[in-house]
């Protein structure tokens, strides 16, 4: 996995919980590049999954959102990443 990826795809969730085509159009990464990185962030306890709760209308399941494990290393996080962009 890019780091640089992954970092920019937890800097986006840590601004609003994003599902992964949000976040493949808003970063102009692949869907499956962006899951890569999500199912990372996920099993370091960084971002949670939230099964099917948004639902855009039409057909079909609702897509997951992903959002911040709520924690004191959202601050620390936010922090690193903000730098890093400076």
């Amino acid at each position: 996995m890019n780091t640089n990826n992954a970092d920019a795809v937890l800097l986006a969730v840590l601004e609003s919980p994003r599902t992964i085509r949000g976040l493949s159009e808003s970063l102009s990464l692949t869907e499956p590049t962006v899951k890569k990185c999500l199912l990372a962030l996920v099993a370091e306890g960084k971002v949670v999954r939230q099964a099917g709760v948004l639902r855009t209308g039409g057909r079909g399941r609702p897509s997951d959102v992903f959002t911040v494990t709520p924690g004191p290393q959202d601050f620390a996080d936010l922090a690193v990443l903000t730098a890093a962009t400076m």
